[in-house]
């Protein structure tokens, strides 16, 4: 779902990993359903947690580290530490500094919170750092209703867990007709996770590097549409005068028209409907280049 929170934030915004943050901070500060929740998601994952109480955005912490949510119990004890990303890389202190601000007396936890196709990558390089560190080395590795989880030597725990994951139980247990405001707001911070998440890179995996069938559909694609084009012109309901090739398609004649016709992946992947596409404009228009 588009909202107009996500599309601004993509608009205007350099950093949306920061306006993310705030978001979510402002609405487990707001909303005792969703700051519960997030308490229940936690501990439903196999992550020992006091129940949350406050959360504090962008505090410095152990050696210059500045987390993106600290998340403190009703002791005042730091219970969780939040990172979130959508596609910027980790920093040198994450997250081996974050461990470094828990609690030594109590269990505490370092929480990702990633799109999900950068799940695995993400917690294979947070993985491989704890590993390198002493005291940090991590037991079994569990995966837990799309969470990654393990323990650390020092009794602390390590997760890595999807924005589509943690909102989605937000957004449930803000339902009632009383939490309409912050489930709205929920409703919002999804948009701008979704379209981070149409907009970025998807990192490649191996299956699809040797899988040929990908290559093989798009050049279907492209002779498809000319097929498509020749059939048409010879049933005489277009012809090639002034034709020619631009990207994946081809301007033909219609008429008074000249349209352009080809392989969109951007219309497809937004609408559904499609591989191919058809762009009308009367001349002396010219297409742009899709």
């Amino acid at each position: 779902m588009n909202t107009v929170f996500g599309h601004l934030a993509l608009q205007f915004s350099t950093h949306p990993e920061n306006l993310a943050t705030e978001a979510l901070g402002f609405i487990l500060n707001n909303s005792t359903s969703a700051s519960s929740a997030f308490s229940a998601f936690l501990r439903a994952r196999g992550i020992e947690c006091n129940e949350i109480v406050r959360f504090e955005t962008q505090r410095t912490g152990a050696n210059d580290s500045r987390p993106d949510i600290v998340c403190w119990d009703n002791n005042g004890q730091i219970q969780i530490v939040v990172e979130n990303k959508f596609w910027a890389g980790l920093t040198d202190n994450q997250p081996v500094a974050y461990f470094k601000g828990l609690s030594s007396f109590t269990p505490g936890s370092v929480l990702f919170v990633v799109p999900e196709a950068r799940r695995s990558l993400v917690w294979n390089e947070v993985a491989s750092r704890c590993n390198k560190e002493a005291g940090l080395a991590l037991g079994t590795t569990d995966e837990v209703l799309h969470t990654t989880v393990a323990r650390t030597a020092g009794g602390h725990f390590l997760a890595v867990t999807s924005w589509k994951s943690l909102l989605g139980a937000l957004l449930v247990a803000t339902s009632s007709p009383d939490e309409a405001r912050a489930h709205g707001d929920i409703v919002q911070l999804q948009g701008l996770c979704n379209a981070m998440d149409n907009e970025a890179f998807l990192p490649l995996r191996g299956d699809e590097l040797t899988n040929l069938e990908i290559p093989r559909r798009i050049i279907d694609y492209r002779n498809l549409i000319f097929d498509i084009v020749s059939e048409a012109k010879t049933r005489g309901f277009c012809n090639r005068k002034g034709a020619r090739v631009e990207g994946s398609g081809i301007y033909i004649r219609v008429g008074s028209y000249q349209p352009w016709f080809g392989f969109d992946a951007v219309a497809w992947r937004q609408f559904g409907a499609s591989p191919l596409w058809v762009y009308l404009y009367p001349p002396p228009w010219t297409c742009p280049h899709f």
